[in-house]
């Protein structure tokens, strides 16, 4: 995979309900000088432009590691826009131009991604209890700084 060809080490992937999780990833990946695509730090990306094409070069070309956020709300059928992106990332990493890293929430399927696929469970084994975003935020920055893009320090 070569790296000089993306624009972000990470783009997340999320249902608005789910913001939580997405907000506290984007500020640890920032914190860390990680290049992430986050749509609430680039709210005028998408002006004038047509969302969906936009969304697909960012989680298909632009992207190097893409974090899903699944949930029930990520796969519900009345949210259009975590599916479309969840098909570009799918392809990419199929294609093998990008990786992913897939964060459950709850126990939701996502059509088209293998079943056997690794991911970070928000659910604590022992007691059942969600990890915080935190903690969330934490594991998915060690995954994203193998091999990633860091942002340049004025």
């Amino acid at each position: 995979m070569n790296t000089d060809s993306f624009t972000y080490a990470c783009a997340i992937s999320y249902a608005e309900p789910d913001n939580e999780y997405a907000a506290a990833i984007f500020r640890y990946l920032d914190k860390h000088n990680i290049a992430v695509f986050y749509d609430k730090n680039e709210p005028t990306r998408f002006i004038g432009k047509p969302l969906s094409e936009e969304l697909l070069k960012i989680y298909s070309e632009q992207a190097e590691k893409i974090v899903i956020l699944l949930s029930a709300d990520y796969v519900d059928e009345g949210r259009k826009y975590p599916k479309h992106e969840a098909r570009a990332a799918i392809y990419a990493s199929l294609s093998k131009k990008n990786s992913l890293i897939i964060v459950r929430l709850d126990d939701s399927h996502l059509p088209g991604l293998n079943p056997d696929i690794g991911y970070i469970c928000a659910k604590k084994i022992n007691s059942g209890a969600k990890y915080k975003p935190l903690e969330i935020a934490k594991l998915v920055c060690e995954v994203v700084k193998k091999k990633s893009i860091l942002k340049l320090q004025p």
